[in-house]
């Protein structure tokens, strides 16, 4: 997973998230990441590992009741 963000500046879990209008302390709290955490993923600051991607990808899901692919979150490789 690539975690440079987009030539506007924005990561796909940022743009993501402000599309489907998730607010981040929601997404944090079904994830069970902190706070901090998910705002250096949604900066693009840290890289997420496998099962951290899918539990945000769960937890998306979850909060708008569809299933959501991984690459609708996160840049893969």
């Amino acid at each position: 997973m690539d975690r440079k963000p987009s030539p506007t500046g924005v990561t796909r879990l940022e743009a993501f998230m402000r599309a489907n209008k998730l607010k981040p302390v929601d997404v944090a709290k079904e994830s069970g990441l902190s706070r901090q955490q998910l705002l250096r993923l949604r900066m693009g600051r840290q890289t997420p590992r496998l099962l951290t991607a899918m539990r945000i990808r769960d937890a998306c899901g979850r909060l708008l009741v569809r299933y959501v692919q991984i690459a609708e979150v996160f840049e893969v490789d």
